[in-house]
């Protein structure tokens, strides 16, 4: 029997993507998992969270090892990892304030401070905790993550298909270019991936996380420009009418196909490219499989192929999509926020984007006032 210690773990949020990873990281028998579940914190305490996954498994009941209600409850020991996966709203609340647990005594005086995994969508998101760590005289490790899966959580089950990869490296200030790797910080990558792949994730550690955090946010800012300013999602605009009628009911109607075919698709397309316009402005180098040129029509093509198929049925929605149409605040500074200043800092024209980031921001606006949130 192996007596190598076991990783000390803290993940931070217990939603669909928490819930995956809480799982990957449990069962790969590498660490001792801790979980801040706020919202459903009984059932993840009682009846346990149902997984249906083509990859992970079905596992009705499942429970994180430990669970906790609050941050401040699990800043009582030292953590190796602290993995925050909650979706990220910095007008209202950002990550140092997540984490002040972390960040204020006692836990200072008595632990080291652990690496920080930012498991979470946008770009730019580092910055502010990594200042915070600094301000107490540690070296600070953050480890943004560009995360592809494709899962949900509703009423305590948690949906996903195949697909899964996490790619995670190590921010570094005003530095989107570093192409290597030290030896320290190339450890830290191999110790943490390794506990993600033996519990059966597509885990790598790159030294270049900057350029594969942007190619993630170019899907993410194409998509939520286009679903919350039109409140659909791509079906409404690449998906054929059904060959058999009640295969599927939202699709592009033939009345004025051909205008939403030569104008939508063009735009869509057109913030696919000025995506990309900021990505060169960076300096990030293209390759096949991260911010290729062809990403606007691979997108396409893609999305079509997936609507090809009748057992995709309706209700595909991203979740920035769903927090518009409930009313819950999203997330579009770190989304499409970040790429209008990244473009001003390289000085790139980027009207579309310019202009969903400044419609969607009365949307988020008029979010706050009904929500009470405080000016």
């Amino acid at each position: 029997m192996s007596t190598e210690k076991k990783s000390e773990i803290l993940l931070v949020g217990l939603g669909a993507i928490g819930t995956i990873y809480a799982y990957v990281l449990q069962a790969s028998g590498l660490a001792n998992v801790t979980v801040v579940a706020r919202s459903n914190y009984d059932v993840a305490k009682g009846s346990g969270i149902h997984i249906k996954s083509l990859k992970f498994g079905n596992h009705p009941g499942w429970k994180p090892d430990n669970v906790v209600a609050s941050i401040a409850e699990a800043a009582t020991k030292q953590y190796d990892y602290v993995i925050v996966t909650t979706k990220l709203v910095p007008e209202l609340l950002t990550t140092p304030q997540l984490l002040e647990p972390f960040l204020t005594a006692p836990y200072i005086d008595s632990f080291e401070q652990p690496v920080y995994v930012l498991a979470q969508n946008g770009l730019e998101i580092e910055q502010d905790l990594y200042d915070a760590v600094a301000a107490l005289g540690k070296t600070p490790k953050i480890l943004p993550c560009a995360l592809q899966i494709g899962c949900s959580l509703v009423d305590n089950v948690v949906e996903h298909l195949t697909g899964e990869n996490i790619i995670i490296g190590f921010h570094r200030p005003n530095d989107y270019l570093t192409a290597t790797n030290t030896a320290d910080e190339q450890a830290t990558l191999d110790d943490l991936t390794n506990i993600l792949k033996t519990g059966g994730s597509d885990a790598r550690g790159v030294p270049d996380i900057p350029r594969y955090k942007f190619h993630k946010n170019v899907g993410n800012c194409t998509l939520v420009s286009t679903t919350v300013l039109t409140g659909y999602f791509l079906s409404a605009f690449l998906r054929q009418p059904p060959t058999n009628e009640g295969d599927y009911t939202e699709y592009l109607h033939p009345r004025n196909k051909d205008k939403v075919e030569q104008y939508t698709i063009a735009e869509f397309k057109g913030l696919v490219k000025e995506n990309l316009d900021v990505a060169k402005a960076i300096g990030f180098p293209s390759t096949a499989d991260c911010l290729p040129p062809t990403m606007a029509d691979d997108t396409i093509a893609t999305m079509r192929g997936m609507f090809a198929n009748p057992a995709v049925k309706d209700g595909l929605m991203t979740s920035t999509q769903r927090d518009c149409a409930s009313n819950l605040p999203m997330e579009v500074e770190v989304i499409l926020g970040s790429v209008v200043r990244l473009a001003e800092k390289f000085q790139v024209d980027i009207p579309r984007i310019r202009m969903a980031y400044a419609m969607i921001l009365v949307k988020q606006n008029q979010i706050f006032r009904l929500k009470g949130v405080k000016a």
